[in-house]
């Protein structure tokens, strides 16, 4: 399962696992007439393997979990073995300037989001019986220690990261059964 996977690192990692033998790969994205979602069905199927595209916007408290009800009742879908929260949104400013409808907004998509997601696919996580993990796109600007040294204006994006960093290591502490994770692409 995957969250609004369309671009970059997130289309990579659904061609690689749509490309594998034998995988259902979920592709959550907020537009399921978009032309680069349309475009996914073009990628190279490994044998046995499926695409399924379901509507998830980061933002909306609905989409995740409507998206799995549509997974079980119209694709038979009950259990997921991986999933992982790519959205995400970076606009830059500098803290005193940078807008709080921003600064919300950031933490709505880059933190809440994930949370939302995590929260739909819980059940079905719980059903896997190949080690469930549960992943999250971050970056080191959501690193305390790290962050503060680089000389970009990215506050309001830095923080919803940092934010989603800590709530990825209560998930995976909170469910022992789970490998919960933020990933920094590099």
């Amino acid at each position: 399962m995957y969250s609004d996977m369309l671009t970059g690192i997130g289309r990579a990692l659904l061609a690689h696992y749509l490309s594998q033998p034998n995988n259902i790969v979920v592709a959550g994205v907020r537009d399921l007439k978009h032309q680069t979602t349309l475009s996914l069905s073009n990628l190279p199927l490994g044998a046995g393997s499926k695409l399924i595209t379901v509507k998830i916007d980061s933002v909306s408290d609905t989409d995740a979990a409507a998206a799995i009800s549509t997974l079980q009742s119209e694709y038979n879908v009950s259990v997921l073995d991986v999933v992982v929260a790519n959205s995400g949104i970076c606009r830059w400013a500098p803290i005193a300037e940078v807008p709080i409808s921003e600064l919300v907004e950031h933490l709505n998509v880059n933190a809440i989001g994930p949370v939302r997601l995590f929260q739909a696919t819980r059940p079905l996580l719980q059903r896997s019986t190949k080690n469930p993990r549960f992943a999250v796109i971050s970056s080191v600007a959501g690193s305390v220690a790290e962050a503060p040294a680089f000389e970009l204006y990215f506050g309001a994006y830095g923080a919803s990261k940092a934010t989603i960093n800590f709530l990825t290591r209560k998930i995976h502490f909170e469910n022992e059964w789970l490998t919960a994770l933020p990933l920094h692409p590099g």
